[in-house]
């Protein structure tokens, strides 16, 4: 069975880093209810503005339990459940240092001010805080000594006029630390990891391709990615969106979250485990700053039941995937930092 499971949890990550890269992000409380609102006499445009010299400052957030059970083939529950949780809440200053006059694209830093990361297993729990200007716990490991390296980064990204990140480079000091220590567990990078931070970032632009287009209360739209799980197959993720609120400059929209699993193009080879979706559940909420030109919250939550199935043994797994952005709005009145 232990071996059953590694080549599992093996497989675990990809699944969750295509969940990570779903075009809209979570953890945010539901919107006040209100009266249904009218449509405008004029639709709004919804549109990204980044200017040299723009600033912001996002919180983002990230809460993720996942519970694996052996089963039999009747799908019973056969032995214990092992249950493991991520939660990650970061706060990340940002800047447009320039932008092409050709293309439009942006040249954006990004430098982490906070980070917590809890990892649990089962009643085992482990915690990495740091602030910056702040020596942080101490490395004693080397997820932590590759948290630190990710912490004390300064990442750059380029950020097209649509809001679409086109790359993001910095993380030499993480790759070296995760070579150096192979051991550290990656899955700790959570929505910074490199393959997720740009989605991460589009939560600010462009959450669930809500920009570039007029929109009025009751207009709706589906947002859609395709993801590869390598031979297991691929994963759409399809979020649809509808306006509910247009007020005080900001835009509100919720929608629903659906997942199906394209089958992969040949039969899972030996040690390849098969997938069946069993169940899932999703919402999505973005607020959306009409005259800042970027969102100022953006969630989403998906519920999730899993098979996977090797030989004659199956693992059910049931997971929540919550994650979220806000933009920190100072106080009337005060100064921007230089």
């Amino acid at each position: 069975m232990h071996g059953t499971r590694n080549r599992m949890n093996l497989l675990l990550p990809i699944l969750l880093s295509a969940l990570l890269l779903s075009p809209a992000a979570s953890g945010q409380p539901p919107l006040a209810p209100g009266e249904p609102q009218a449509p405008l006499e004029q639709p709004v445009d919804v549109a990204v503005v980044i200017r040299e010299g723009d600033a912001w400052t996002y919180h983002f957030g990230l809460n993720q339990i996942i519970a694996l059970q052996r089963q039999t083939e009747g799908r019973q529950n056969d032995g214990p459940e092992q249950t493991t949780r991520l939660i990650q809440n970061a706060t990340v200053a940002l800047r447009v240092v320039s932008i092409d006059e050709g293309s439009g694209t942006a040249t954006i830093e990004a430098r982490f001010e906070r980070l917590l990361v809890v990892g649990a297993v089962d009643d085992r729990q482990w915690e990495f805080r740091w602030s910056a200007g702040d020596a942080g716990n101490a490395t004693t490991t080397a997820t932590e000594r590759m948290l630190t390296a990710l912490a004390g980064s300064k990442l750059t990204a380029r950020v097209g006029a649509g809001g679409d990140v086109r790359g993001v480079v910095g993380y030499d000091a993480v790759i070296g630390a995760i070579e150096a220590e192979p051991e550290a567990d990656v899955s700790m990078l959570g929505l910074f990891a490199q393959s997720a931070v740009g989605s991460t970032l589009e939560l600010i632009w462009r959450p669930g391709n809500i920009a570039g287009a007029s929109r009025n209360i009751g207009d709706g739209w589906t947002a859609r990615r395709k993801a590869s799980l390598g031979q297991v197959g691929a994963v759409e993720i399809d979020t649809s969106h509808r306006v509910d609120r247009i007020e005080d400059g900001v835009l509100k929209a919720s929608g629903e979250v659906s997942m199906t699993l394209a089958p992969p193009s040949e039969t899972a080879g030996a040690g390849i485990p098969a997938v069946d979706i069993l169940h899932e559940d999703g919402r999505a909420r973005i607020a959306w700053d009409l005259s800042r030109g970027c969102s100022a919250s953006a969630s989403e939550r998906l519920d999730l039941g899993a098979l996977w199935t090797l030989g004659h043994v199956n693992l059910g797994m049931t997971m929540r995937t919550e994650r979220s952005a806000a933009l920190d709005i100072p106080p009337k009145g005060t100064k921007k930092p230089e």
